[in-house]
């Protein structure tokens, strides 16, 4: 539970950096302010997502390995929707970065979709452990 309640707050976290990286991107008159408002919010997420490491390796440890491979799953999408985000932040001054920004709503999807794998892993893996108690 504490990896799915972690990578959450690491995703949520990373959906606020991208919106306001989206905004510096949008705006013409204090693009400067909403970008680093942007990357405050993003090294929030990044640490957020940093936490995530501990709770990782103990399933790496302890999980089944269906659970362990949906980990590995999610944490690679929220590293790459992280990477997009910086991209985007870092691409800010660009003339046209409309393209950099669609991605973002490609690797966010991904990113959710992983975690929606981890629970459905996790959950088919503790349904089998309470069938296997009642034989």
């Amino acid at each position: 539970m504490a990896y799915a309640s972690g990578f959450r707050e690491a995703y949520d976290l990373f959906m606020e950096a991208r919106h306001k990286t989206e905004d510096a991107v949008e705006s013409t008159d204090n693009r400067e302010e909403l970008r680093e408002q942007a990357l405050g919010k993003f090294r929030e997420a990044t640490a957020a997502h940093s936490a995530l490491k501990h709770h990782e390796a103990v399933i790496h440890v302890e999980g089944p390995r269906e659970v362990t491979a949906a980990v590995i799953q999610a944490g690679g999408k929220l590293q790459k929707f992280r990477s997009a985000i910086l991209d985007v932040l870092g691409q800010a001054y660009d003339e046209d970065t409309s393209t950099t920004v669609d991605s973002l709503d490609a690797k966010a999807a991904d990113a959710h979709d992983g975690y929606v794998d981890f629970l459905h892993a996790a959950s088919d893996a503790l349904n089998a452990d309470l069938l296997a108690l009642e034989d």
